[in-house]
């Protein structure tokens, strides 16, 4: 499935993690694949174990982004 948000770099970024807290984090797209799939976001917080950047993956069957490293999904919305 295509990803729908459609990020490109210097997106403005919302991101939690909906099976934790419902914390949010202002955040930045740094850099971001062609297709939107994958990409890197910094912004100014501790975050699930990340400081200031955290690489992201569409994921098909999560229907969203999982993180990298911990394959854990994380709830990403555009800041219009």
């Amino acid at each position: 499935m295509n990803n729908p948000l459609n990020l490109q770099k210097g997106d403005r970024v919302l991101i939690h993690l909906p099976r934790e807290t419902a914390r949010t984090v202002e955040a930045l797209v740094l850099v971001a694949s062609g297709n939107g799939k994958s990409l890197m976001l910094s912004f100014d917080a501790l975050f699930s174990g990340y400081l200031g950047l955290i690489p992201l993956l569409w994921s098909d069957e999560e229907q969203g982004y999982i993180d990298l490293i911990q394959q854990m999904p994380v709830g990403v919305r555009k800041i219009p």
